[in-house]
């Protein structure tokens, strides 16, 4: 089970790199490799701050402390390091999402290795399955959304932030339902993220794909042809 918490993201870059044809840029392997050195840093600070709030054994407990963990923390440094290193200056919106992507992956690849050590003793399903996919929604969401917030003009420019808010909010909802044994709910919730999160990222790239997206209206109206017939 420690295998999905190591291997989901890098099978996860390696699934975008086939399916988004800019991936395949040696420019952006760069870019990884610099999301990887990125990580000492970022690791040093949360050892510094990871025990800013306190443990409160309730809902909003769970929310804050597992909130702060798991995703605010990340996504702040995240964001902070990938614009101190100038990577959003990628040329277009679209290149903004895979330098996102690229550099997101290289920066919490090491994570998974450091958590399967701290958490050696008191492995539970959130640590092994939720918590990958939790990085995997913001992988999705970041870097659309952060593209969208740099290059966007005028109105919709809030419209991405406020989704990036919305984000940080609602994610920390799954850790604090897991951990106050409302587990399926948080499983569910996390899969609905996941599959909103993957078709908001594909259809935002979708002019890149190197496969195409059925168009599932298309597929409906055949299928009910079909069973006229």
């Amino acid at each position: 089970m420690s295998i999905f918490l190591v291997g989901v993201i890098p099978l996860l870059f390696i699934f975008l790199k086939e399916s988004f044809s800019p991936l395949q840029r040696s420019s952006f392997f760069a870019i990884l490799i610099k999301g990887l050195l990125f990580f000492i840093p970022s690791f040093l600070i949360f050892l510094i701050f990871r025990n800013i709030i306190p443990v409160k054994y309730t809902f909003w407990g769970h929310y804050f402390l597992y909130g702060f963990r798991d995703v605010f923390f990340w996504v702040l440094l995240s964001i902070g390091f990938f614009f101190l290193a100038r990577l959003h200056r990628a040329g277009t919106a679209r290149d903004c999402s895979y330098a996102f992507i690229s550099f997101f992956t290289g920066l919490i690849t090491p994570l998974a290795i450091t958590d399967l050590i701290t958490h050696s003793k008191w492995q539970n399903s959130y640590t092994l399955f939720l918590v990958p996919m939790i990085r995997i929604i913001l992988t999705f969401l970041l870097s659309a959304l952060i593209s969208g917030s740099v290059y966007v003009k005028y109105e919709k420019r809030y419209l991405y932030i406020a989704g990036l808010i919305a984000t940080v909010l609602l994610l920390p909802l799954i850790p604090a339902f897991y951990y106050t044994y409302q587990i399926f709910l948080s499983f569910v919730l996390g899969i609905i993220f996941l599959g909103l999160s993957g078709f908001f990222l594909f259809f935002t790239l979708k002019e890149d794909l190197l496969w195409e997206i059925p168009d599932l209206l298309t597929f409906f109206k055949k299928g009910k042809g079909l069973k006229l017939g």
